[in-house]
């Protein structure tokens, strides 16, 4: 049986996984961003960090 994808969502072999130190606070709020967004922790970091990416002009 296939594997069905979200459109849009990259393979795991596409992803790099990475350890990222945030402060308590800063947690804890995007724990409860997340919830309000019916999301996670690691998607809102993704999207940080392509936004931040597109702005710097870094994101391909």
């Amino acid at each position: 049986m296939a594997t069905k994808r979200r459109p849009g969502k990259k393979k795991a072999t596409d992803m790099v996984t990475t350890t990222v130190s945030l402060e308590r606070d800063m947690y804890r709020s995007l724990r409860h961003l997340a919830v309000d967004e019916d999301s996670n922790v690691r998607d809102l970091i993704r999207k940080a960090v392509a936004e931040f990416l597109r702005k710097r002009g870094g994101h391909r």
